[in-house]
């Protein structure tokens, strides 16, 4: 072909957007789920680990920091304990320290005394303190364990000493309320309080009910009160000078408060609940976050320490916007999806840290590149930019919807956007990670080709060389059936025929579709249930039940 050729030739359109991404700059790691508290809502309390723990094992955590910190920007230790309880945390925060990452840290500063404001101010960013009441009675009562006074003492001391720290520099101290109807009265109060402490900001969320005692506390029963509370409290921040961020009550946290099923409950729409959405006052006021930059003494060496350990790891390079991709008015993204990971206590990688958010990754057997552009990641990304959120993401407040251009270009990473509903599951939902070793009890030979059907009363464990058509009992005068698989035995379940608003089955049987097939793990046990699915999930009538196995190919 000559050169004519060439400058004749259109230009090949861009690829569509795949879910890829670069590698995110925050990094939440738990480090511990050790707590010194009993906090009423805290579901690991509920659960009984902060008593328990453990502590995230060093020689883990630091292949985890190797993995990111040469990547990331801010480094979160646990939240799902209290970060200064974690056994090696001066080895933590100096390992942020040299990849040159600065730290955000969640506590309830009641260790926060000088010893351990000493030892965290100089990788600090941000300090977010749970403060969840103005008077000592209501403080101490939604943080049971705690002392009001000192924590308040520690708190302003904290804020003198990081005054001394020069501007550039400086670390960013705020409040953090969980409103409830115990403390929802007291919030202009703790505007006031906020201000006489001197802190920078006050943010507020709504609480995320585990128990039947907090469901009651949850703002949804009391609307009118809480509009009332929050925006003298708002009102009263901007005459302060305070800047106050108010979170929604989105509707995922307004379904778990009014349900009596299930700790977790999918929300059956998006959005908040009206009246209580997101608010924010001064902010043009509030500080930039205090990235490690050229001004630090040590900066080149942070640098290049961190370009020589990201020279090892495999991600997608961001791409300029491409002005000829085909535009969509708008799209929704999360930045948990794009920016953020976070990593439990047992290496498992999640995309947040909201109870019961699925596997994506096993950092004991996958490198942090592999899972962070892994086919779980990938659809996530891929069904949100679609606007259509996984069940467990529906309703969350953390989804925004982009309809800039430039915008959806940066997110994008300058491809087009997806197009049209995708059914597949989330490939991840079905994760080879977690399939049982070769040789396992159970699996009894098949001869190549050979295709069984599995009957409803069948507990035993089939094997399969091609897609197994499943078979339950039929139920008289339903207007169908959902069919849910799991690696677990229903400890969670990893896809169901329902989700993403997919119709009911008709027949009482299904064959397992060939793409679905092609994710399911070899030699790994997949339980199935039907239900006859009539009215609300808690109506549902189990009519069969079984497992199979997918043949390994060797």
């Amino acid at each position: 072909m000559n050169e004519s050729c060439h400058e004749q030739s259109p230009v090949e359109s861009p690829a569509v957007f795949d879910g890829r991404v670069p590698p995110p700059e925050f990094v939440s790691i738990e480090t511990t789920r050790y707590c010194n508290f009993k906090c009423p809502m805290c579901l690991q309390f509920q659960d009984g680990t902060t008593v328990t723990g453990p502590h995230m094992d060093q020689e883990l955590f630091e292949a985890v920091a190797a993995a990111t910190f040469p990547h990331a920007r801010r480094f979160q230790p646990s939240i799902s304990g209290e970060p200064l309880m974690s056994k090696g945390l001066p080895f933590m925060l100096s390992e942020a320290q040299r990849y040159g990452v600065k730290t955000e840290i969640c506590s309830n500063a009641s260790l926060l005394n000088r010893k351990m404001r000493d030892a965290v101010l100089p990788s600090l960013g941000k300090l977010i303190v749970s403060f969840d009441g103005a008077t000592k009675d209501t403080f101490e009562w939604v943080r049971e364990g705690a002392e009001f006074e000192v924590v308040v003492d520690h708190v302003t001391a904290l804020c003198k000493q990081a005054q001394e720290v020069p501007l550039a520099s400086r670390p960013l101290i705020g409040l953090a309320c969980v409103l409830m109807r115990r403390n929802i009265e007291e919030l202009p109060q703790l505007v006031d309080l906020a201000v006489e402490i001197g802190v920078d900001y006050l943010a507020t969320s709504h609480v995320h009910p585990v128990t039947d005692e907090m469901k009651l506390q949850s703002l949804v029963h009391h609307v009118d009160l809480a509009v009332s509370c929050i925006d003298k409290a708002l009102a009263r921040a901007e005459d302060v000078g305070l800047t106050m961020m108010v979170q929604p009550l989105d509707q995922l946290i307004a379904s778990t408060a009014i349900s009596d099923a299930e700790r977790r409950t999918y929300a059956l729409s998006d959005g908040v609940v009206a009246g209580l959405g997101h608010h924010v006052v001064n902010l043009n006021s509030l500080r930039q976050f205090p990235f490690c930059g050229p001004d630090d003494a040590e900066y080149n060496d942070v640098i290049e320490r961190r370009r020589a350990a990201a020279d090892d790891a495999e991600f997608v390079v961001q791409t300029p916007p491409n002005p000829g991709a085909e535009k969509r008015e708008s799209i929704w993204i999360c930045d948990f999806l794009w920016n953020k990971t976070y990593i439990a206590l047992d290496g498992q990688v999640k995309a947040c840290c909201v109870p019961g958010t699925p596997n994506l990754g096993d950092l004991n057997t996958e490198s942090f590149s592999e899972v962070w552009n892994s086919a779980g990641y990938v659809r996530m990304r891929e069904n949100l930019a679609r606007k259509e959120p996984v069940p467990f993401c529906k309703g969350c407040q953390h989804i925004r919807e982009l309809t800039d251009p430039s915008d959806i270009d940066f997110w994008l990473q300058g491809r087009r956007a997806p197009q049209g509903h995708d059914p597949r599951p989330l490939p991840h939902l079905l994760d080879p990670h977690r399939a049982r070793a070769d040789g396992e009890a159970g699996a009894p030979e098949l001869m190549p080709g050979q295709e069984l059907q599995v009957e409803s009363d069948s507990k035993t464990i089939d094997v399969y060389s091609s897609p197994p058509t499943l078979i339950w009992s039929p139920a008289a005068d339903v207007p169908g059936y959902v069919l849910e698989f799991s690696l677990d035995s229903f400890e969670t379940t990893q896809f169901a025929t329902n989700w993403n608003g997919q119709p009911l089955l008709i027949d009482p049987n299904y064959r397992v579709p060939d793409w679905g097939w092609e994710l399911a793990p070899e030699g790994a046990q997949v339980w199935w249930r039907a239900f006859a699915a009539e009215g609300d999930r808690e109506a549902w009538v189990e009519v069969g039940s079984g497992s199979f196995v997918r043949e390994n190919a060797n």
